[in-house]
Formats: structure tokens, sequence, C-alpha cells
């Protein structure tokens, strides 16, 4: 009797076996996912076409989202908002002038990061890439981009010195970032900031 238990136990172990390796014979190999054949076709590819529009623009393209999240707004915003945050025409003007030389400067190295990683891609491309050539080329857009966010974070820096604690306070209303009775404790807490 006790051998026939062991047989049967045994016999039990390999079908269970056997049938657990036909199972995963069976089943069909998991999608790979793919989620940079479709960018093969880029110029540079590390840069998507919007990427390379916003930097030879100027544009913000998120730069500043450290100054603009924490009560700095941003000169383009603060121009757009000017009527209902009653700038004056000094603020106005000084404020205008800001958001002008941020957007030269920020296309200047806007179009400098766009050949760098041009250069990258390339070097790349050719099958030739050195490891001195990767570091230099690498060091070279790290020292552009910290420049570019540089430019538009000082601007934050520096519009929110042009306005009062309570015009700093309704742009956050404006933008949605704080409610409209919050307001008020804003621009109280603003005050202690300049």
């Amino acid at each position: 009797m006790f051998s026939k238990t062991i047989l049967l136990t045994g016999l039990l172990s390999s079908v269970t076996v056997l049938s657990i390796g036909c199972s995963a014979a069976e089943t069909t190999e998991p999608a790979v996912s793919q989620p940079y054949t479709d960018l093969q076709s880029r110029t540079i590819k590390a840069l998507s076409a919007e990427k390379i529009e916003g930097l030879l623009k100027g544009a913000g393209l998120q730069y500043a989202l450290s100054a603009e999240l924490n009560h700095y707004p941003g000169p383009k915003h603060t121009l757009d908002f000017g009527k209902e945050l009653g700038l004056h025409p000094d603020q106005e003007s000084a404020i205008k002038e800001l958001a002008d030389d941020m957007t030269s400067e920020a296309k200047t190295l806007g179009k400098r990061l766009v050949e760098l990683e041009s250069q990258l891609d390339k070097s790349f491309a050719s099958g030739w890439i050195t490891e001195e050539e990767l570091t230099a080329i690498v060091n070279q857009i790290a020292m552009v981009e910290g420049q570019l966010r540089t430019v538009h974070l000082q601007t934050h820096l520096k519009t929110k010195e042009i306005l009062s604690p309570e015009q700093v306070a309704r742009y956050d209303v404006l933008r949605g970032y704080i409610e409209n009775r919050d307001a008020s404790t804003q621009g109280k807490q603003h005050q202690h900031d300049h």
C-alpha cells in the first residue's frame, strides 16, 4: 500500500510537471515594447520637431517651472495679464525689456543647443564617435542647457522684483495656481519675501 501511494504521488507529480511544461510552451512570447521606433525619422534623434522649434524661438519649454510654480511670475504672462494686474507704465516697460532680453538670449542659446545635439547625433550616426568626443559634446550640451535654464529663471526672479506682492498673488490666481479667496493671504506672505 505504501509503495502504491509513493508510485501514485510520483505519477501525479510527473503529470503536473508535464502539464506546466506544455502550458509554458503553448504561451506566446509577450509583445516587446518598442517606444522609440517612431523616433527614427527625426532629423535630430534626441529632439522632437516641437522642441527644436521652441528652442529656436526662445520659448520657455518649462525651463522656469521651479520659479513659475513658486510665486515668481513669468514676464510674458505678466504682460498678457497687464490690465488685470494693474501694471503701471513703468512696470510694463521694464517687464517688456526683460522679456525681450530673455527671448533674444534664449534664441542664441537654443540655436547653439540644437547645433550641439545635431553634432552628437551625426557623431553616433557615423559610427566613429570616440569616448573623448562624446564627453566633450555632452559637457557642452549640459553647459548650454544650464545657461538656458538660468536665463529663464533669472527673468522670473527679476519680474517678481518689479511687481508688488498683491500683483504676484493676483498673477497666481489668474494662472490658476491658487484660488481667489487665498490671494490676500498670499499677498501678505509675498510681502515677507520682498
